[in-house]
């Protein structure tokens, strides 16, 4: 085509548009075809025999020769030639994830696992290791099941317990109309203060579990690289719940022992205005009451201020109550709930994340509850349901416990009791031996204090002590540095509710010896 177009502009008229086609032609079939020809003549002629041929080039990958087998033995090496003619050569080509999955893995690599090795056991294994290191609630468990088999039964009027065309169907986006209404009264009971507070249904979302309420709440608030502050000691499951999907990240805002590591809104600002300087957006403040892994309930006075410092800098207030009914029976819990009742800053800043798995004690069934004044949010967050929503056939099971109330009060006062005197009978047997605590209103753990047995203040010497005292002591703790982003080391929770009263004083028996 380059030959034509002059050959065109040279020769004019329809001798010039034939010579400027077919001289080219000619061309490229002298300058091209003829040479190919030649060199595949001389090509057939000077190739060796088919046997001859050299192997192919081997493709960019890893070979791996695989050993032949017979009768669930290798080949003795006087048959290695025979096996080495027949075996067959397998591609192995390594298959790769994606860089954010990875990213999840090399975050777990060095986590202190929470489920020991060598689990306790009575009759099996009574010396191996007792699980303290999950806040789970199993001291009023008799009671949730006295009630489900005596309204499970197949007795007249309990045929209707489950309607199947309703749990059969489509999973309701955002939980059962029914269930979000038994759950906003029954949140009125343990958070509100016995219904000091009412929570409207249209509010409430249901989610799989509390981890999935909070990562959708902070999906709905904040883009990837914006950041949350939350005061520590915090849960440990804040860092998965929160960064591993998202993409949000946390500051710590560090809290001391001196001050019982209770937050302040000197810690939140200092912590903020440090975010800013650094170029960070903080989208947030998250805090819990009672807190995890301390026991810390936040009193009016301290919610006020908070919830001050959050409208102030327009920024949101996530207030996690997932321990609302576990407050020890000389202490009062208030919900930011309550505060916003008096108060004028902004509802559609504040969020409340609530489940059931820790005041009921039933966390297998994965029932956690985001509730928020933003109605864009709830609506954001029913869409995301469909990702990680409650099964209907246990919300069915649910909507009639959650609605008597005559026995969530009953409930909720030998709760109160029966946690309460756990945790005295573990702070008497911890200051009867020398190990420090610190006090706390709430919750299903101990704060305690094992730095006098660290030979350095590092969080490398807090994960040694943890790992002695589990593998050679037989006690399960969590590490407060490590785990719980503690600023000071030497700081461990021991959950107490988890175990039967014999099971607790093998374990404080055996943290004696510290």
């Amino acid at each position: 085509m380059r030959i034509i177009v002059p050959l065109q502009g040279l020769l004019q008229g329809r001798s010039g548009l034939a010579l400027g086609v077919i001289i080219p032609l000619l061309s490229f079939y002298f300058i091209q075809l003829r040479p190919k020809r030649s060199q595949q003549q001389h090509r057939l002629n000077t190739t060796p025999a088919a046997e001859e041929l050299p192997p192919p080039a081997a493709p960019a990958v890893t070979l791996k020769k695989e050993p032949l087998l017979h009768d669930d033995h290798l080949l003795s090496p006087q048959n290695s030639e025979e096996a080495s003619s027949s075996s067959t050569t397998t591609i192995v080509q390594e298959a790769t994830i994606s860089e954010r999955a990875l990213w999840i893995l090399r975050s777990c690599s060095s986590e202190w696992t929470a489920v020991p090795e060598n689990a306790y056991d009575e009759m099996h294994n009574p010396t191996g290791c007792i699980q303290l290191a999950v806040p789970i609630n199993k001291l009023s468990l008799d009671l949730i099941q006295d009630w489900l088999c005596n309204h499970l039964s197949n007795t007249p009027g309990h045929e209707t317990f489950l309607n199947l065309e309703e749990v059969a169907d489509y999973e309701f986006l955002g939980g059962l109309q029914r269930v979000r209404t038994v759950l906003a009264n029954f949140m009125g009971i343990v958070i509100g203060g016995g219904k000091r507070v009412m929570f409207d249904p249209a509010n409430v979302i249901i989610t799989a579990g509390l981890s999935a309420a909070i990562e959708m709440l902070v999906f709905c608030l904040a883009q990837p690289g914006d950041a949350i502050l939350i005061p520590t000691p915090y849960d440990s499951r804040f860092d998965k719940d929160i960064k591993w999907r998202t993409q949000v990240e946390i500051i710590p805002v560090p809290c001391y022992a001196h001050d019982n590591f209770s937050v302040t809104r000197g810690n939140l600002e200092t912590a903020y205005h440090s975010a800013l300087q650094r170029g960070m957006k903080v989208r947030a403040v998250l805090l819990s009451t009672p807190s995890y892994p301390v026991g810390n309930v936040l009193d009016r006075a301290t919610l006020q201020s908070i919830l001050s410092f959050t409208h102030e800098n327009s920024i949101h207030l996530i207030s996690d109550e997932v321990y609302a009914g576990c407050v020890f029976e000389d202490s009062d819990f208030v919900s930011v709930a309550e505060i916003l009742e008096s108060s004028e800053c902004d509802r559609s800043r504040v969020h409340i994340i609530y489940g059931l798995s820790k005041d009921l004690g039933v966390v297998g069934f994965q029932v956690g509850v985001l509730y928020s004044w933003n109605m864009q949010v709830i609506a954001a967050a029913s869409k995301l349901t469909r990702f990680c929503g409650t099964s209907s056939h246990t919300q069915g099971i649910l909507a009639p416990l959650l609605a008597d109330e005559s026995f969530i009060k009953t409930f909720l006062t030998k709760n109160h009791c029966r946690i309460t005197q756990r945790h005295r009978k573990v702070v008497t047997a911890l200051d009867a031996v020398g190990i420090k605590f610190a006090k706390s209103s709430g919750g299903l753990f101990c704060w305690i204090f094992l730095g006098h047995c660290l030979r350095s203040s590092s969080q490398e010497e807090e994960t040694r002590l943890c790992r002695y005292v589990s593998e050679e002591m037989g006690v399960h703790l969590t590490p407060g540095s490590s785990s719980c982003s503690c600023p000071e080391p030497g700081w461990f929770s021991l959950c107490f509710a988890g175990v039967d009263d014999q099971t607790l004083n093998i374990a404080l028996q055996r943290l004696q010896k510290l």
